[in-house]
């Protein structure tokens, strides 16, 4: 006879212990009558022996001539043993049951953010695949051209009141398997700039499930199955057609798996997004999407992606306290520099990029060097003032100084790489004094950050 303690005052944790208690018990139970059983049943074998071993007997429990074989609604009663067995197994499927229902959330984790999403290949190669019908030409003709030497200016918060990463994203390659990235980024408390690469297959871009815009030295160059810095086209048309889209954020690190967080993405509305594009700010037609997503939907994800199907970049994407926000962009084409200095007499400049509170000039800025050089030598008589302007982050004696060497940074890159004469250059710097918008959004302090050219 087993004896059950009234323990359910104390919730699910007593009912745990008496479920656990009872399962003792039941095993208990279940073994002596298994011995008792077998002791018994081992005289009651040996009489059968000889009679299940005749042909008559063979023929008696055997299913009848042309009568089916008993299905489960008509089979034989249980066994004792049977019946004992059964008992400890169904005693033992509850205590599970109860240990998983009261099991703390962080130890309910879903396979599936475990384990590699369907479709992701990291460590892999990009695949020869069909070409898109006029690929090149639609790469081209996006509102933001998909060109090589397109330099995206990111500004990455991972947490909130961390200060705001200028990482520059710029398209080095592009044929017809892939498309080629370079990733630079200040990392650490030192804030050094820190270099990495990507390479988003051609298939992905058009067709991709899986959205990764993290790398780093830890990261796979191909990780198939994802796109980087744009939803694919495929999943863009979905969200602008249907007004919804799956969606599976990824981040994938030293070999492992992150976070790995899906679910839908919605279509909000059509808008604008003000942007600096090759020098000046533009409003960008966009459209807004939120969504939900993660094995416990804790995760809400929004902001901004281009309204163009041909490059549907994200501009803008995050949830809480992470935000990963494009605020300029700059790739080749015909320049306006030189018409602007022509007729205004100046221009700003936004596509020389400097190290995290550095006068140290990055890699990405050569384009624009190059093109003032240019100008200037296809315009001899030409003088130029370069004047340095920063955002607020800092105090103001730090900035003015900042600004100063950075110009200053900007004249000794040209007189040195382009040979340009030093007597046709002059520089100033002006910190935070001469705002060109808002210092209060992230946005504004990047068109406050840049460098003046005035024809003298």
């Amino acid at each position: 006879m087993l004896l059950f303690l009234p323990l359910t005052r104390f919730g699910k944790t007593g009912l745990l212990l008496s479920l656990a208690s009872t399962v003792a018990a039941v095993v208990i139970y279940t073994t002596l009558s298994l011995v008792l059983i077998g002791a018994s049943g081992c005289s009651r074998d040996s009489r059968e022996a000889s009679a299940t071993s005749s042909p008559a007997s063979a023929a008696q429990h055997a299913p009848a001539a042309g009568k089916e074989p008993a299905s489960a609604a008509q089979a034989p009663p249980a066994t004792q043993k049977e019946k004992a067995q059964d008992g400890a197994g169904l005693a033992l499927e509850g205590l599970n049951a109860l240990i998983a229902e009261t099991a703390p959330a962080d130890t309910k984790k879903e396979e599936s953010e475990d384990a590699l999403p369907a479709g992701f290949v990291p460590d892999g190669e990009c695949a020869d695949a069909p070409a898109e019908s006029d690929a090149a030409g639609a790469d081209a003709a996006a509102l933001v051209p998909l060109v090589e030497g397109l330099t995206l200016s990111q500004m990455w918060i991972p947490t909130a009141g961390d200060y705001e990463h200028e990482c520059l994203v710029q398209i080095t390659k592009i044929d017809a398997r892939e498309i080629s990235v370079t990733r630079s980024c200040p990392v650490r408390a030192d804030r050094h700039t820190q270099v990495d690469h990507r390479r988003i297959c051609r298939s992905d871009f058009a067709n991709a499930r899986l959205f990764a815009p993290v790398t780093s030295l830890q990261t796979p160059e191909v990780m198939g199955g994802t796109t980087f810095f744009s939803l694919s086209r495929a999943s863009f048309r979905e969200l602008k057609d249907a007004g919804e889209t799956s969606h599976r954020y990824v981040h994938y690190k030293a070999g492992e798996l992150r976070r790995n967080a899906a679910g839908v993405l919605k279509r909000e509305k059509p808008s604008t997004y003000r942007i600096i594009v090759n020098n000046r700010p533009v409003d960008l037609p966009v459209l807004e999407f939120s969504g939900t997503i993660g094995a416990d939907h804790n995760l809400h994800p929004h902001g901004v992606i281009l309204d163009d199907a041909r490059f549907p970049l994200v501009l803008d994407y995050g949830w809480n306290d992470y935000s990963v926000r494009f605020t300029k962009i700059s790739f080749p084409e015909a320049s306006t520099l030189e018409a602007s200095l022509e007729k205004e007499r100046k221009v700003d400049v936004y596509g020389i990029y400097f190290d995290f509170a550095s006068d140290a000039i990055r890699p990405e800025s050569e384009p624009i060097l190059k093109e003032i050089a240019d100008v200037l030598a296809r315009n001899a008589e030409w003088t130029l003032s370069i004047n340095g302007h920063t955002d607020n982050i800092g105090g103001d004696t730090s900035n003015l100084d900042l600004s100063r060497r950075r110009s200053e940074a900007v004249r000794k890159a040209l007189t040195e790489r382009y040979a340009i004469a030093p007597a046709r250059l002059t520089t100033s710097g002006y910190g935070a004094s001469q705002p060109k918008a808002t210092n209060d959004t992230i946005e504004g302090r990047a068109q406050n950050r840049r460098v003046e050219l005035i024809r003298q």
